[in-house]
């Protein structure tokens, strides 16, 4: 849909003078978009109703908007007085209800910020109504999912004990058969969207068809042994630690590593970043590297290899610690490269500080510098 179709917005609505300007100015940059003068938005928050719910805030708008769907009009912001200074929207279509009005909406967003830093934003459609869609956009979305290979798929599921791991994984299956919801999209809510229980299953699948028939087999078989990518286990009453162990110097090759930078948006930042802290000292982007855009060959050696291993070994820590949030205690892992030694730290705080360390040209002779940082 697009974003001109929106025409209310449940604020999340911080009440102060500089949180509220900001929520109102990104509100501007998306919802404007293609909207004309004769596509209002009325922007408000339930705040006003019945303060700040916390944790529940933003549950509280989400019933709000619904009850706007069901009697057909949106309610009025309370207790407005005067206009934040900070919030500029009197020569825009976005205004603030002060009454009631009889105009249901047809697409409403709802907005909720946690204290953690995180942000959720959800669209709703009034019953009955069905976003237009957008030929062009729609088109430019099936080439690039031409253009950049799908990666593998990685599910993972947990219960309390291995029956019911294995009614688990039936379930999934039945819900592949039924269900036409992307893969990956399954994938990602198993991984973090459901509690980590001690019975563990994890299987790799290059598509929703392989995936369905892992796990029909795994229900007929009741065992992964003998199934490549099928993994089942059972953790230990203590914390795992996890180690990371990545490739030395000799193996590297032109596009090592370009299929997650094209795939994985975790992966990309943190490459992207690293490369703009490369490219004062090499003189070059990484990325025409990784890309093959800088000659051909297994072994590119025009440019430092190690602070290209540095920083795809941080992108791969990086993506692959992002979905499990581990608290940094709890945490220690390490880095090893056969010619380099090991490097170590706590957390990936400590992987930024060793990449950054060793963006130094001196320290890219001398494995000894960066394990010293």
């Amino acid at each position: 849909m697009e974003p001109a179709q929106v025409d209310y917005v449940e604020a999340h609505g911080t009440g102060t003078a500089l949180g509220d300007s900001i929520e109102v100015s990104a509100l501007k940059d998306v919802l404007l978009e293609g909207r004309t003068d004769d596509q209002p938005c009325w922007i408000g928050s339930v705040k006003t109703n019945i303060g700040h719910l916390e944790a529940a805030s933003g549950i509280a708008g989400l019933i709000k908007v619904v009850l706007s769907f069901q009697h057909g009009e949106i309610f009025p912001h309370l207790h407005l007085n005067e206009l934040n200074p900070l919030i500029h929207i009197a020569e825009t279509p976005l205004s603030i209800p002060t009454d009631r009005h009889p105009h249901p909406p047809r697409f409403a967003g709802i907005s909720s910020f946690g204290f953690g830093g995180a942000n959720a934003h959800v669209v709703l459609a009034a019953p009955g109504q069905e976003p237009e869609p957008n030929a062009e956009r729609q088109t430019k979305n099936r080439e690039l999912r031409t253009e950049s290979p799908e990666p593998p798929h990685l599910l993972t599921l947990s219960a309390k004990s291995d029956q019911a791991l294995s009614e688990l994984a039936k379930a999934y299956e039945a819900h592949l058969k039924s269900d036409s919801a992307p893969v990956a999209d399954i994938c990602h809510t198993a991984g973090v969207g459901r509690s980590h229980f001690d019975h563990r299953l994890a299987i790799v699948a290059e598509s929703r068809e392989h995936l369905r028939e892992q796990l029909e087999r795994l229900g007929k078989e009741h065992d992964a042994y003998g199934m490549p990518g099928v993994s089942m286990s059972k953790t230990s009453s203590k914390p795992p630690k996890i180690a990371f162990l990545f490739t030395g110097q000799g193996s590297q090759y032109v596009g090592m590593g370009r299929q997650l930078h094209e795939t994985q948006p975790t992966f990309r930042k943190t490459l992207d970043q690293c490369d703009a802290i490369l490219q004062p000292h090499l003189g070059r982007s990484i990325l025409d590297i990784i890309g093959g855009r800088a000659g051909s060959g297994k072994r590119p050696l025009a440019a430092p290899r190690l602070p290209r291993f540095l920083s795809l070994s941080k992108d791969a820590h990086r993506l692959w610690m992002r979905p499990l949030t581990p608290s940094p205690r709890s945490l220690r892992w390490s880095t090893r490269w056969p010619s380099c030694g090991d490097l170590g730290g706590s957390g990936p705080t400590s992987s930024w500080a060793i990449v950054s360390a060793s963006m130094s040209p001196h320290a890219w002779p001398a494995c000894s510098a960066s394990r010293t940082a």
